[in-house]
């Protein structure tokens, strides 16, 4: 194999990212060579190679770790290191690495629904729950919601475990979110035994064993996580998103029923996701006394979005009739 030739100023810049901390994968990359060629010119050039014993301060990697914030995976792309380096600081530290067994979960909260906030909580993870079963890393349940929805899943954080499992902060292209990620077989079970199963956008069924005072909250949940209310220029809208066409049925059937407002029709073109709207004020009034009758756990921005609208929909609506006039 033919050798590769650096200059004496990239030789240089090699030396110092290495001296800086960077690791010799992470200066291979950025030279298009193999690490082997990035640790002979540092051997050439009398450059002691640390390899594992690499030094770093040990009281940052405590302090991110347990701030809850950085996974071990993070930290140690922070510090340029392996997996095992870190494991070993916070071993010789006395501090036991993260891991499904470290935290407690409520395991049977999902066992019965027979509460508010058990039926309110499966609702919202039937519209942004995420379950998963694997063979090797175990069971798992996540949730994944917007940055202004933190505070809700902090509420769900404490809902699901008495611990202060981590909040994890991620950032993708323009998406900014807060995931906390569930390791409990019990409850991923369980939850795939009440029908929120994984790929369930367009295959989930209505929960038809809740008891009748526990439906309206299992639908504000489902609304808080997968619905709308809005308004504008144009309409006043209140809407159930869903890829399945009997889930959002279902739903109109119980509004018809408990809410007494109209059936409301599926809308949309497209195949992969329908959606039921309800826009008359009377409906409004119906399915918010329906949903929030005595309700204690719900999404704030939602609920004030919503009592907005009622509260001002004679406003809102002649300002929607002035200007259809004006077209």
């Amino acid at each position: 194999m033919k050798k590769i030739n650096f200059s004496a100023s990239e030789i240089s810049e090699i030396i110092n990212k290495y001296k800086s901390g960077i690791s010799t994968e992470k200066i291979c990359i950025y030279y298009n060579v193999s690490a082997v060629v990035i640790c002979r010119v540092l051997k050439e050039n009398d450059i002691k190679l640390s390899g594992n014993k690499k030094i770093i301060n040990e009281e940052e990697v405590i302090k991110l770790y347990n701030g809850n914030t950085y996974t071990i995976s993070q930290i140690c792309t922070y510090f340029s290191v392996s997996k095992h380096k870190i494991r070993t600081i916070l071993k010789n530290n006395g501090i036991n690495s993260k891991s499904s067994k470290k935290y407690n979960y409520y395991d049977s909260i999902f066992e019965n629904i027979d509460s508010e906030e058990k039926s309110y909580w499966l609702g919202f993870l039937y519209a942004d729950g995420y379950v998963r079963i694997r063979e090797k890393c175990g069971s798992e349940l996540r949730l994944k919601l917007a940055i202004l929805d933190e505070n809700h899943l902090l509420k769900f954080k404490r809902f699901i475990s008495p611990d202060n499992i981590p909040v994890i902060y991620e950032e993708y292209k323009s998406s900014k979110c807060f995931k906390v990620s569930i390791n409990s077989k019990k409850i991923v079970n369980d939850l795939i035994n009440k029908g929120c199963i994984n790929k369930k956008s367009k295959i989930i069924e209505f929960p038809k064993f809740l008891e009748p005072k526990l439906i309206s909250h299992f639908i504000r949940g489902y609304f808080d996580g997968d619905g709308s209310i809005s308004f504008s220029d144009k309409q006043i809208g209140l809407n159930f998103v869903s890829g399945s066409k009997n889930f959002l049925k279902e739903i109109s059937n119980k509004l018809e029923t408990e809410a007494k407002c109209k059936n409301a029709n599926l809308v949309g073109t497209s195949e992969n996701f329908k959606y039921i709207q309800f826009s008359a004020k009377d409906d409004l009034y119906k399915i918010h006394d329906y949903l929030y009758r005595n309700a204690t756990i719900y999404m704030e921005r939602k609920n004030e979005k919503y009592n907005y609208i009622i509260n001002n929909y004679n406003q809102l609506k002649d300002k929607i009739n002035k200007c259809r006039t004006k077209i």
